[in-house]
């Protein structure tokens, strides 16, 4: 489990006392960290990092970072990040969210263009059918 914590700490680009600064444990938790983690202390970690995946941090199973398909909420703070916690919410800032409604309007722009070509195909094939049929005749 410590590995897999310093791989976290890595990955935030912050040390190990950085860490244990924000999450509110002693600087030498990660050091005294064994195979195992009070619940206190992962509720701790988790509070302050929610992307951070439960499992993965426990067992080494799944992802390192949580997925963020679950519920969204946003918190009005411009400079927050996106995330999630345990309970499945992501908190998302309104930069992420605005973000997130250009991308949208791209995809249903490209949705249409599909379904106006899907359209004009299956009108030719109507034709090309009509046409084959007259042949037949």
């Amino acid at each position: 489990m410590k590995e897999r914590l310093i791989k976290f700490l890595e990955y935030l680009k912050i040390g190990q006392n950085k860490f244990a600064q924000n999450v509110g444990l002693s600087p030498s938790f990660i050091n005294n960290l064994g195979d195992g983690i009070n619940l206190k202390s992962l509720q701790k970690i988790l509070k302050v990092y929610p992307q951070l995946n439960e499992r993965w941090l426990l067992t080494g199973e799944g992802d390192m970072i949580r997925e963020l398909t679950q519920i969204a909420k946003g918190n009005g703070s411009i400079n927050s990040n996106i995330s999630g916690n345990v309970e499945g919410n992501v908190i998302i800032s309104h930069n992420d969210f605005s973000n997130m409604l250009e991308v949208q309007k791209g995809n249903l722009e490209i949705q249409k263009e599909l379904n106006d070509r899907l359209k004009t195909s299956q009108e030719q094939v109507n034709i090309l059918l009509e046409i084959l049929q007259k042949k037949e005749l």
